[in-house]
């Protein structure tokens, strides 16, 4: 399917991504793999990722600890199908190997993935099949379309390793599809495309490496640290760079401890915007003002604070740095961009969504 089904569908497969030598070789390599983690299970990485399901058939970070996986992630055919979508350069965000073990609760329940992370870019996910992938020992199963709406409501299951999952209401599975795959096959999709599996007993294994890709707008990861897997060359790099990124660049090597904050908050320092909102008070609310001033003060920039937000009624009409705390309300926040910081990052992001403000007037520090 070509990249316009991956915008329209919210996924698109590519056919023999991976050879039949190739593919012998993850085979037994998984295999050995699995039988290890099952029956030892030791790991000399256990202070750096996050530890792996096998009760439930998830291996995170294979690519970080085992080289077998390198190649599985830059694979030509699938980075040119990403290139389309996310540009010339790609950074790898997560991965890990999927299989469903027999007699384990393995099903994986509709869901979006990172659906927790609203505040990051999106992600595109691909999966490519180790074995064959059926009905039968448990593909893929999507919903078409179901990634157009952005991030839907969801609930999280505590304990599980697929936790948290789309609000039942919203997913209609009078329209999903089931995604069978021959082995050496990927499938390419939006982290926003409704997704599950079934729980299946198959004597027959359905493995699959499992990668996320994000570009280079913004460097996020969720551990360890980014691994480019395409672009990345100075000439990629100089296209990036204007005269706000020489500033940025310049801001930063002069202050290190700028670095501390979120490159979005950053990149917001020395752009043109419109009045200023902080949502917070404590003490991250302070760093993030006190350093509003020092950008303003000794680069130039014209960056406004017109208040501070709170959700605390009791410090409402008091102020913060002689500036007013005021009530969080739709007709003050449309009007202004917002800055948010407080470690109630995401709750606070949900709360404005929920007003209505735009995603782009929204900054984390």
């Amino acid at each position: 399917m070509p990249t316009s089904n991956l915008q329209e569908s919210g996924f698109c497969v590519v056919r023999n991504a991976v050879d039949s030598a190739t593919l012998a070789a993850m085979r037994e390599f998984t295999e050995d793999l699995i039988h290890f983690v099952d029956h030892q299970g030791l790991d000399p990485f256990y202070k750096y990722y996050l530890p792996h399901r096998n009760e439930n058939g998830v291996f995170l970070d294979v690519f970080q600890r085992h080289p077998e996986f390198h190649n599985w992630a830059k694979l030509p055919s699938v980075l040119d199908q990403l290139e389309n979508v996310i540009g010339p350069d790609i950074f790898l965000y997560e991965n890990s190997l999927l299989y469903k073990p027999k007699g384990k609760k393995n099903g994986v329940p509709w869901h979006q993935d990172f659906i927790s992370r609203a505040h990051e870019p999106i992600k595109y996910i691909v999966w490519v099949a180790i074995d064959d992938a059926k009905i039968e020992n448990g593909c893929l199963k999507v919903i078409p379309g179901s990634h157009k709406n952005g991030l839907y409501p969801y609930h999280t299951v505590q304990g599980e390793a697929h936790h948290s999952r789309i609000n039942q209401e919203y997913v209609d599975e009078s329209k999903a599809i089931y995604l069978e795959m021959d082995a050496g096959d990927a499938v390419i999709f939006s982290s926003h495309l409704f997704h599950s599996s079934e729980e299946v007993h198959s004597d027959k294994p359905r493995r699959a490496f499992r990668a996320a890709y994000q570009g280079f707008d913004e460097i996020t990861v969720p551990r360890g640290a980014p691994f480019v897997v395409r672009g990345g060359t100075p000439k990629s790099l100089a296209q990036r760079f204007n005269n706000q990124n020489d500033l940025l660049n310049r801001i930063l090597m002069e202050n290190k401890k700028l670095k501390a904050f979120h490159m979005d908050f950053i990149k917001f320092l020395t752009a043109p915007h419109k009045p200023t909102l902080i949502f917070g008070t404590g003490s991250h609310a302070e760093n993030v003002f006190k350093s509003i001033q020092l950008v303003n003060e000794k680069y130039g920039s014209e960056l406004k604070i017109s208040g501070f937000l709170d959700n605390d009624k009791q410090k409402w009409g008091a102020k913060f740095f002689d500036i007013d705390i005021i009530a969080p309300s739709i007709e003050l926040i449309n009007k202004h961009n917002v800055i948010i910081a407080s470690s109630y990052y995401n709750e606070i992001y949900c709360q404005l969504i929920n007003l209505g403000v735009s995603k782009s007037n929204i900054i984390l520090a």
